[in-house]
């Protein structure tokens, strides 16, 4: 309670009170023409939503709030501005975290197929799929693509019953056809040779090659052009170091070639 003086007779009142109880006169509190804007209950209460620290300041030096409500409001407020952005921020390092981990997981899934595509690094063979192991023999013995550009492996067919893996590949091309069937014959000496030194679990590999070939009426069309395959029990008597390749279809079990490679 403050007290002030009235005006008529000067005696101590209440600041609340709107007549003198001594004298009776009415009285004009000069209370709120003195009271400054940041001072106003109003200003107090806009403050803690625009700018909470000086709010809160304001609201613990004015006489128009009590204790419990300064307190209630504090807590609410500290909960707001303190609390709930640092509980945000730690929700946020621990999804940047699990981000990391993932990306961190991906990057060693990446590296291990880089792994088994990398001819200079130790891989267990064996221990692939069918599927697996088609792309790591092809990419290690001819490569990816062609020397025209062309994705390598067409596509592959396992057969369980027959226990025979069949790879359809796009062939290199060359000055003239000889050279272009010698080549495809070496590369298939190397494909058997890797292919049978790998996988013992697999009776037989058949390579058939394809080239785009023109028509008598000048049209395209993607055609096989070489078939070749061979067993496991004829490829474990050939010597692979010193055989020749153009003795390589003789060797196979069977061979076609055609005409347009003759």
């Amino acid at each position: 309670m403050v007290l002030i003086k009235c005006t008529k007779c000067g005696q101590e009142i209440n600041d609340n009170s709107k007549f003198c109880q001594y004298c009776g006169a009415r009285l004009y509190s000069t209370k709120n023409n003195n009271e400054k804007w940041y001072q106003k209950k109003g200003w107090i209460i806009a403050l803690l939503f625009l700018f909470f620290p000086a709010g809160l300041f304001l609201m613990w030096k004015s006489n128009k709030f009590n204790k419990t409500t300064k307190i209630l409001v504090a807590i609410f407020f500290v909960f707001m501005f303190i609390i709930t952005p640092a509980s945000q921020e730690k929700q946020n390092i621990n999804q940047a975290n699990k981000t990391t981990v993932e990306n961190k997981s991906k990057t060693n899934k990446k590296s291990t197929l880089n792994k088994v595509n990398n001819k200079n690094h130790k891989v267990n063979p064996t221990d692939m799929t069918i599927d697996e192991y088609t792309t790591y023999l092809v990419n290690n013995t001819i490569g990816k693509t062609t020397n025209m550009g062309n994705t390598t492996l067409i596509k592959h067919t396992y057969s369980k019953n027959d226990n025979e893996l069949f790879l359809e590949l796009y062939a290199n091309e060359n000055f003239s056809s000889n050279m272009t069937r010698r080549g495809i014959i070496m590369d298939s000496k190397d494909i058997f040779k890797k292919f049978f030194n790998d996988r013992k679990d697999v009776r037989s590999l058949v390579l058939g090659w394809y080239l785009t070939l023109v028509d008598q009426r000048g049209n395209e069309k993607l055609s096989r052009v070489l078939l070749i395959d061979m067993t496991k029990s004829n490829a474990n008597t050939i010597n692979w170091s010193n055989v020749i390749t153009d003795n390589i279809p003789v060797i196979a079990n069977h061979y076609w070639v055609h005409p347009a490679l003759k």
